[in-house]
């Protein structure tokens, strides 16, 4: 029997500002709980972060561990914890598991207050009171993300009760402001208050956003059940405590017997892979793409969110009535690819905001129109599952692009670039192609499902319990469309799946199996007789780094057309000793150039006390080997050994320079190559910078 829902009054009066702004009195008080509550969560994340590996975990043995347990531990807890939240949910009390939950975070992260400010019972500073210290947090952490499960399935059920249909729309997008509200203003906020305050006040900030969020959902009145359908929900209640693998298999049969549940999740996962492989590799590509310093990186992601934001408020109410939901869902679905696929071909920084903003807002509307569909889709009675399913298949797939992704970047692609038509591929740009490519393949598999089975769009939401339908009713077609026509169906499906696989799967491939085109060989250029501390064309050596300039700087030498590494060390005077490479050795001196080099990979750093032009030549000097327009190193040119220098800049413009090679100035993520008797070598730029 469906659950007796009070009909909404028809308005006679215009609507209020609340009403204009929220909807209505209890969706005002319901998105005040979840913006406050999530304000605090991104506040206490970004802090605790920063607390671990600062002040908890310094210079300790266990720091990487204790920082990747940050990471592992919630979302292994979210993962148990969703297998059973769901069927919960469905029979539970939505609103008071909102209170219980909230309830139980506050009281959590008091405690971990507690046991951060109160004496600990080991030595204060010992590392056994910082591991004692670090467990209460994976405490508390392992507790928030337990409750995580039930708070998200439980605001599912409570949309159903509390907004009618036709706001629903409404509904999701300022739940669209409300996430990027705290992905702008939370890492800040969280950062300033742990530098400025300390990290108690993170967590204190964090227990009065669940003490707010509380009374907030506290003041939610639901909409009354007959006597009748609260027997129901009672009976409902018993049966799921006395047989959870019964409900609990009737969700999974539901969900995946759901053609446009199926078609849903489908799509929301290839946007999984590409909301991973972006968060992970946007700094990389910024830096190595862009051309840009590291500090811009956190400015996408506000920009992005801005973009979110206006998309959820005005985009999205302005193409609903134009083109519907569905359409609305499965064309920014097609836009979101085609602006991630533009990205990844960028190499302006300007260019990349104004990308990322139309993104935000292709993005916003994509999820805005996800979850009126899902709810047609969905009954009531089996929300709480479905909720719960899609949540875990999205955690699954962002855990395996995590670990694949960055495998991808590090072994078959690493620092493999290809010139093709006249563009250059490498291997960041070309994965943002591939997800790309996936994530247009899901919008088009949606658009096949969801124009099949839009008479089934055409109905009513299903506010009732959803008890009485088997969970393979939706697998039936749809009225006045036959099987051979489902089989249709699934042929396009299938056809746009592999079509989209084989051209994500091409756009790497060439890549993959180029040769590697900076990487430096065996051969190496002579160690010559380096500066042992003296002062060189006006710059000393000194005890430490210099803060005025930091500039990185690639040196790619071509010798009869192999390519040659320069000596470690370079600019790096120190006594030998294990775990030091520094070139020279000037008896307990121990001091560092302006211009050095750290590794085997012919990165010249800068990293000056004066605000001054260094030059090719200067480094020369210091590495203590000459050059010319007719010589570099022990190499000399003639009639029948050629002797080039060309220039990329940071935007890998290609000059060729003809004047002295010791005025070459040394700019920021420039790429000079020298090639020496090596015509038949065509160089390209350095991108690898990966964050410097």
């Amino acid at each position: 029997m469906d659950t007796a829902i009070s009909p909404p009054e028809e308005q006679k009066e215009p609507p209020t500002l609340l009403e204009r702004v929220l909807i209505n009195r209890n969706y005002a008080y319901n998105w005040l709980g979840l913006a406050t509550s999530r304000l605090g969560n991104v506040v206490f994340k970004i802090s605790i972060l920063l607390w671990v590996a600062t002040t908890l975990a310094r210079n300790a043995p266990w720091a990487a561990f204790a920082l990747g347990g940050l990471v592992f531990l919630p979302t292994a807890v979210f993962l148990v914890v969703s297998t059973f939240a769901g069927v919960y949910i469905d029979r539970w009390d939505a609103r008071r598991t909102q209170l219980v939950m909230d309830a139980t975070r506050a009281i959590s992260f008091t405690l971990l207050l507690t046991a951060i400010v109160l004496p600990s019972p080991f030595p204060a500073g010992s590392e056994a009171a910082n591991l004692f210290q670090l467990v209460c947090v994976y405490i508390a952490v392992m507790i928030n993300s337990a409750c995580d499960p039930f708070v998200n399935s439980a605001l599912a059920v409570i949309l159903y009760d509390i907004v009618d249909e036709p706001n629903l729309p409404r509904a999701f997008g300022r739940g669209q402001v409300l996430m990027n509200l705290g992905t702008i203003f939370g890492p800040p906020l969280g950062a300033a208050i742990f530098f400025l305050l300390g990290i108690q006040w993170t967590i204190l900030f964090n227990v009065f956003s669940f003490v707010v969020s509380f009374f907030a959902f506290y003041m939610v009145r639901l909409p009354s059940k007959t006597a009748e359908a609260q027997e129901e929900d009672d009976e409902h209640e018993s049966k799921a405590r006395r047989g959870f693998l019964r409900e609990f298999t009737n969700g999974l049969r539901f969900t995946f017997g759901n053609k446009m549940i199926v078609a849903i999740a489908f799509a929301m996962l290839l946007n999984a892979i590409g909301a991973a492989g972006i968060g992970v590799f946007d700094l990389y590509f910024a830096t190595n793409n862009l051309h840009a310093s590291p500090q811009v990186y956190a400015y996408l992601d506000v920009v992005m969110g801005v973009g979110a934001i206006l998309g959820a408020l005005f985009l999205g109410p302005w193409l609903r009535p134009r083109i519907g939901m569905a359409r609305a869902y499965w064309m920014t679905g097609i836009t979101n690819g085609l602006l991630l696929f533009l990205y990844a071909r960028l190499t302006n920084l300007t260019a990349a905001f104004i990308v990322l903003f139309l993104y935000g807002m292709s993005e916003a509307v994509f999820a805005v129109a996800f979850g009126p569909i899902l709810f047609r889709s969905t009954p009531r009675g089996m929300m709480g599952r479905v909720n719960s399913v899609l949540a875990q298949l999205i955690t699954i797939v962002s855990l395996v692009s995590l670990s694949f992704i960055p495998f991808l970047v590090a072994v078959p692609l690493h620092d493999k670039y290809l010139q093709l038509f006249g563009f250059l591929l490498g291997p960041i740009d070309v994965l943002f192609m591939a997800v790309a490519i996936l994530m247009i393949t899901s919008a088009f598999y949606l658009r096949v499902t969801l124009n099949h089975y839009a008479p089934e769009l055409r109905k009513p939401i299903q506010q009732g319990e959803g008890q009485n339908q088997p969970p393979s009713a939706p697998q039936q077609a749809p009225q006045g469309q036959s099987e051979p026509s489902q089989v249709n169906v699934l042929r396009k499906q299938i056809a746009i799946c592999v079509v989209g696989l084989l051209l994500a799967v091409l756009v790497v491939l060439p890549v993959t199996l180029s040769t590697p085109a900076n990487a430096v060989s065996n051969l190496k250029l002579s160690r010559g007789h380096p500066a042992t501390g003296q002062t060189i064309d006006g710059i000393p050596c000194q005890p430490s780094l210099g803060s005025k300039i930091h500039a990185n700087v690639r040196l790619t030498v071509y010798v009869n057309g192999q390519s040659a590494g320069i000596p470690v060390g370079i600019g790096s005077v120190a006594p030998p000793q294990p775990g030091v490479n520094a070139l020279a050795s000037n008896g307990k001196t121990t001091c560092l150039y302006a211009l050095h080099v750290f590794e085997a990979d012919n990165l010249i750093h800068v990293d000056a006390p004066t605000n001054r032009t260094y030059t090719l030549g200067q480094f020369f000097d210091i590495w203590g080997q000459p050059l010319s327009r007719t010589q570099i190193t022990d190499y000399s040119a003639d009639a029948n050994h050629s002797l080039v220098f060309d220039i990329f800049d940071a935007s890998g413009t290609l000059q060729t320079y003809t004047g002295d090679p010791r005025a070459i100035p040394l700019a920021e993520h420039e790429t000079i190559v020298i090639l020496y008797n090596s015509s038949s070598v065509h160089p390209v730029p350095y991108t690898s910078w990966n964050g410097l």
